[in-house]
């Protein structure tokens, strides 16, 4: 393939650019920014040899020009094979195709017919699998190229190695295969399920069988069924005659009502129109009154307003000479109101401005107050204690004082008591505690309470049931002990003064808020502070004026401003009132409106004259008095027809007349349809028993489909088995010819990699021969760990080996090689290299590359070099 030309109009972001005059051979560079549409161009070329004009899908689609309704448009000129053409194609919106060949011999295709001929001419002379290949996308660089995928690379091979050229890597030929094989196994090599649905189809008709055998258990009921429905039809069809027969009687009164309602219809219709032209007529009588005395009133309206313009124009010329002697009274007031306003506003400047400064002074006295009241309850917040005590913890501490006074009582009460009599005073020692004897002592006694008196220790050991009340107490006492701790007091007395305080200082510090806030009102203290400075800004141009004068000084001296000031208005507004009754020149006006009427009453008796006279020579007088008496005559005569065709329809009844022939109708529609129903039952019924007479014979039947079934399942096995040895037969002698491939497709790809790699490099070539290690220096790295730039490399010299052993050297067979944005992650040393490869293959190919940094390719013998933004420019669309 050769590309003579490429154009595009609306693809995408290109609205034209035209690629004319390529050279055959040679490298082709074309440069521009990023997103300047090189891309594009690839995918444009794409597009235009493998989409329909038709198509709608996502590679046509994206070709759509973005906030443009307009159709993108592809031309192409090029030679694939004998074949050189001309293909415009055009997508989406108007979508067409047209193809010229130009050799070998001429001929124009349209529509469809070009887009089958161009997809005849690559399926047979170019491989498009080379060609998808050969075009090396942007950022689009595989880790790896099958070389053996591609039909031209596996003919080149077969030449290169000796074989036939049709070759053990016929693609087509192993496709059916792999097809006919995945017929009857699955991915992993197991078998489908075809033969176990045979079986199980098998299974399906013996199910079969048994419900036939069933149903001959029913016959005997369908039997009585269809001597049921027999009976059925015949009391339907000795029913029928007289339904039709209803019908047709029915049928006629409908016709006759239906003629009748058609005559009503129809006198209807004249009384209508009679009516209407009736109408008419007296409009037209009407309209030539209104003519006749339109034209009076125009005369008369004519001949008074002629007097009037006489009139008017004596009082425009006294209008304008009082005018002209209240405009100069009324300038002169004017000019003396300025000076009024101005003195005005000077007083009331100064005037505000002493207010200001009376303000200031307030508002600094306030600032000063609140900033002492909030002092006062920044220190009583500091009073404030962490805990503050409330009623709610003085209760509390009484209820659990109440508690424990109360556990006490209860001990007292159910306790053991010891009473000890003594005459003379002593003392005994109770649980270590010293108690001093007089007269009759009372001790309480609880379990493990211990005596020591004298030389005596006694211990008491109550009963099992006697220290719950012990208990008690003690918890009380512990309750009662945590609650002091928490609130930081020894007693119930110490927590109540302490709320007491609390309290206090609590209402102190909410009334010196209430105070703090109160300074303020509902005012902030920001915005004071705003207004001071404010206020400070205003007074520092009228500080001296606005301290030499006091407030009532200052609106004295506004007032008698003022009163100056309303005098000179008033004056000025009584002058502009004197001149507004004049300035509106009525006379003048009045003068110049009249005169207009008068032109405009000239007019009207004009045409009011001429249609009128239109009207008479229409028709006359007396031919319209005739036409009015007929159309009168004619009214009158169709309104009595309708009356009569009314009266007339009124007794037909032919909405009644209608409902009962539908009532007849759906009965005979029904009778049959009933007789219907039974004869298909009947039909159904005698199927079923027909085929129940037969299940012997049914039976046979499927017990020799089991036996076809089972044949069938053997046929296909061996099918399976002979599909499955040629598969695995193919695939050896394949696998064998891509290793005798492996030689000369790495010698062509180090050819090229030798120069940019060095002379020690080689490659390690898979069964498809895609690279997968490269070694270099006694160093092996696997293709995944090569670094961007040694693969981008890498991906360019394989095409060029591909696009070298494919071609064969001729032109025939061979596909541009298209490099878009590749070698930005080459170094500079390498990328010279590179350069002189690109010379290599352009010797013989014909090499597209597309590029942001054309610099890159300044070592390249370039056959042409191109700014997209000049192919853009270039010349004006011819298509």
């Amino acid at each position: 393939m050769r590309i003579h030309s490429l154009t595009l109009d609306n693809v995408r972001g290109i609205e034209h650019l035209e690629l004319a005059d390529l050279p055959e051979t040679g490298v082709i560079v074309i440069h521009g920014e990023n997103e300047a549409g090189k891309s594009t161009i690839l995918d444009a070329l794409d597009a235009v040899l493998n989409q329909r004009h038709g198509a709608k899908n996502s590679a046509v689609k994206q070709l759509q020009p973005v906030h443009r309704d307009v159709p993108p448009e592809v031309f192409l000129h090029a030679t694939i094979g004998p074949y050189t053409f001309k293909l415009r194609k055009q997508w989406l919106s108007r979508a067409a195709t047209e193809l010229e060949l130009v050799a070998p011999q001429r001929a124009n295709f349209k529509g469809r017919e070009a887009d089958d001929k161009l997809a005849d001419i690559i399926a047979e002379h170019m491989d498009a699998e080379l060609a998808q290949t050969l075009f090396m996308r942007q950022n689009a660089v595989p880790s790896g190229i099958k070389a053996v995928g591609i039909p031209s690379m596996t003919h080149a091979l077969d030449r290169e190695v000796g074989e036939d050229s049709t070759g053990t890597e016929d693609t087509e030929l192993l496709q059916r295969i792999e097809s006919e094989y995945q017929r009857y196994f699955t991915p992993k090599g197991k078998p489908v399920k075809e033969i176990t649905q045979r079986i199980e189809k098998i299974a399906e008709f013996t199910a079969l069988l048994e419900d036939k055998r069933r149903e001959k258990d029913r016959l005997g009921e369908r039997v009585d069924e269809v001597d049921r429905k027999h009976r059925e039809i015949e009391g339907i069809r000795s029913e029928l005659p007289d339904a039709v027969r209803e019908v047709e009687e029915l049928q006629k009164q409908f016709v006759t009502a239906q003629k009748t309602k058609d005559a009503a219809d129809q006198a209807a219709e004249r009384a209508y129109h009679a009516e209407a032209a009736l109408k008419r007529i007296l409009a037209d009588k009407q309209h030539r009154e209104l003519l006749v005395e339109r034209l009076e009133l125009a005369k008369a309206n004519r001949t008074a307003l002629a007097a009037q313009v006489s009139e008017l124009s004596a009082k425009t010329k006294a209008e304008s000479d009082k005018i002209a002697e209240l405009e100069l009274h009324r300038d002169t007031a004017v000019e003396q109101e300025k000076k009024a306003r101005k003195a005005l506003r000077e007083a009331q400047n100064l005037r505000d401005n002493t207010r200001a400064s009376s303000k200031l002074t307030a508002l600094r006295a306030l600032i000063d107050d609140w900033h002492k009241a909030d002092e006062e309850v920044a220190r009583l917040r500091s009073e404030l204690p962490e805990r503050t005590i409330s009623d709610d913890d003085v209760s509390a501490v009484e209820d659990a004082s109440n508690e424990l006074l109360i556990q006490k009582r209860l001990r007292e009460a159910s306790a053991a008591k010891l009473i000890i009599s003594r005459p003379t005073s002593g003392e005994v020692l109770v649980d270590d505690t010293p108690v001093e004897l007089s007269g009759e002592t009372f001790i309480e006694l609880h379990d493990g309470t211990r005596l020591e008196l004298d030389n005596f220790a006694a211990t008491f050991q109550a009963a099992a049931t006697s220290s719950d009340s012990v208990s008690a107490v003690e918890n009380a006492e512990h309750a009662l002990s945590e609650l002091l701790d928490e609130l930081g007091c020894a007693e119930l007395a110490e927590v109540r003064l302490k709320r007491d305080q609390h309290r206090e200082v609590t209402a102190q510090l909410s009334s010196a808020v209430d105070s703090r806030k109160s300074i303020l009102g509902t005012r902030e203290i920001d915005d004071i502070k705003a207004e001071i400075e404010n206020l400070e800004e205003q007074l520092d141009s009228f500080r001296e004026s606005a301290d030499a004068l006091t407030e009532e000084e200052a609106e004295r001296r506004v007032q008698e401003n003022q009163e100056a000031f309303d005098q000179a208005s008033i004056l000025a507004r009584s002058a502009e009132a004197q001149l507004g009754g004049w300035a509106a020149r009525k006379a003048h006006t009045e003068l110049e409106i009249v005169r207009a009427r008068l032109q405009a009453a000239e007019e009207a008796v004009k045409t009011a004259t001429s249609e009128l006279d239109t009207q008479l020579e229409k028709l006359s007088d007396e031919d319209f008095a005739l036409k009015l008496h007929e159309a009168t005559t004619t009214h009158e005569t169709t309104r009595k027809a309708l009356e009569l065709a009314r009266e007339e329809l009124e007794a037909a009844r032919p909405d009644l007349a209608e409902s009962l022939l539908n009532g007849a109708t759906a009965r005979v529609e029904n009778l049959k349809k009933r007789e219907s129903d039974a004869h298909i039952r009947i039909v159904e019924l005698t199927s079923h028993i027909e085929t129940a007479q037969g299940i012997a014979e049914e039976v046979d039947q499927l017990e020799a489909k089991v036996a076809q079934l089972s044949t069938e399942a053997d046929r296909v096995q061996r099918r399976a088995d002979a599909v499955n040895l040629l598969r695995s037969t193919m695939h050896s002698y394949r696998d064998a010819a891509r290793k005798r491939y492996a030689e000369p497709f790495a010698r062509a790809l180090n050819r090229y990699a030798s120069i940019v790699f060095g002379p020690e490099v080689s490659f390690e070539l898979d069964d498809d021969l895609q690279v997968v290690e490269r070694s270099l220096a006694g160093a092996t790295v696997p293709l995944e760990q090569l670094s961007g730039g040694a693969k981008e490399q890498l991906a360019v010299l394989t095409r060029f080996a591909i696009a070298e052993l494919a071609s064969g050297g001729t032109e025939a067979g061979s596909v541009p090689v298209v490099v878009d944005d590749a070698l930005g992650s080459t170094d500079p040393q390498r990328l010279k290299l590179m350069n002189t490869l690109f010379n290599t293959v352009g010797m013989n190919n014909q090499v597209l590359v597309l590029t942001c940094y054309p610099q890159r390719f300044d070592r390249v013998n370039t056959a042409a070099r191109h700014s997209i933004d000049d192919l853009k420019s270039t010349g004006e669309n011819p298509h």
